[in-house]
């Protein structure tokens, strides 16, 4: 069977503000911290049980229903400066600007084909709109082949994350355009989502500068590994683990670092987090291996003055990776799902500093793909 391409076309979106309370009835609930940044989800999506339907007549048109949900921690496209546990990057510029997200349907355009013109999905969107829906991506007009949204995540008024429903016709062609003797034909409907992410982890380190046990006396913590489960996104940081290391030129100084492990939990692959990359990925617009699979890592820890004090996660000096967010900022590769960072003090710390805890805050900035797809069997009309 010869193979037909795949093209892209983007899927209108009208916002709907599906929120919860804060307070539910005969009792206080209150989204916690710890709340919103829990679970291994971001954006999760799927079509209507029957919309696409698994049977269609040819030369007829019929619906394509999906559901879009941000289950995540992070604002897809848009940020609430209101909002105290919003998920941003630590440092002033740091990462990059809020992107919109991408919507965008594959399919074989010898079998099917969409509204002849994006004016003409509008009508087809399902209403169910409340009157306090957001704008349509105000930052982003709709381009040629897609179309650009904004969904928000958990955060104080709605401690599940915002939802939409979006609704369409596309057409089926005469199976005999193709083949007179094709009686059914299946083909493919692909829905790509592509959209920026960040992932903010943090715990507690034991900082130990007496690293061979020298001094006798009753430690304030242990120097140990640190395990995690996920941070309300679809990365998650896994694993920290502290290595006091000595300075080999200066005996009587220690510098901390940390390794880090960072885990795939979800079903997508993540790409660099820049606006080429995400519009690529969801775009014939080709995108480069390096920018796959890749995620950015930054560190940081509180100072004596309580003042955030970033880590060295670039400690081969690498200057190699294009667009990297600072000098001091990791990459690291997920091609294998796991991948580990090591992070450093930048400045060592006199061995008199004794052992102390320290929180440790870690935050990926990445974009993410991920696809679903339906078949759908087109059966050719009988004529009599």
């Amino acid at each position: 069977m010869k193979k037909l391409p795949l093209f892209i076309i983007g899927i209108s979106i009208l916002l709907t503000a599906c929120s919860s309370s804060i307070f539910k009835r005969g009792q206080d609930s209150i989204l916690t911290s710890e709340q919103k940044f829990t679970g291994s989800e971001g954006l999760v999506f799927e079509f209507f049980e029957n919309a696409p339907p698994k049977e269609v007549f040819d030369k007829s048109p019929f619906p394509v229903g999906i559901r879009l949900h941000n289950k995540g921690a992070c604002d897809i496209g848009v940020t609430d400066p209101n909002d105290p546990l919003r998920c941003q990057s630590l440092t002033p510029g740091g990462g990059s600007p809020e992107i919109d997200g991408i919507l965008s349907i594959g399919f074989e355009d010898d079998y099917l084909e969409p509204p002849s013109s994006l004016q003409a999905l509008l009508p087809g969107i399902v209403s169910s709109i409340s009157a306090s829906k957001l704008p349509l991506a105000p930052s982003r007009p709709p381009t040629k082949g897609t179309i650009f949204f904004s969904l928000k995540g958990k955060d104080l008024e709605d401690s599940q994350g915002e939802k939409q429903v979006i609704t369409f016709n596309m057409y089926s062609k005469p199976l005999s355009t193709l083949d007179p003797q094709t009686e059914v034909r299946e083909t493919p409907i692909i829905i790509t989502a592509c959209y920026k992410y960040r992932t903010s982890a943090s715990a507690d380190i034991c900082v130990d500068t007496d690293v061979f046990g020298f001094k006798e006396k009753q430690k304030g913590c242990e120097v140990k590994p640190i395990e995690l489960k996920d941070q309300g996104a679809p990365l998650a940081v896994t694993k920290i683990d502290p290595q006091m290391n000595p300075e080999k030129d200066d005996p009587g100084f220690t510098r901390p670092m940390f390794v880090i492990t960072v885990e795939n939990k979800g079903k997508g692959e993540a790409i660099q987090g820049n606006l080429g990359t995400i519009e690529g990925a969801c775009s014939s617009t080709p995108v480069g291996y390096k920018q796959w699979n890749r995620v950015d890592v930054q560190a940081f820890v509180l100072d004596r003055n309580g003042k955030k004090e970033q880590l060295n996660c670039n400690l081969a000096e690498d200057n190699e990776p294009k667009d990297r967010l600072n000098q001091l900022a990791g990459v690291i590769n997920l091609k294998g799902k796991e991948d580990r960072i090591r992070c450093q003090f930048k400045e060592k710390i006199g061995n008199d500093a004794g052992t102390f805890l320290t929180p440790l805050f870690i935050e990926l900035d990445y974009g993410y793909t991920e696809s679903i797809s339906r078949t759908v069997k087109i059966k050719k009309s009988l004529t009599y």
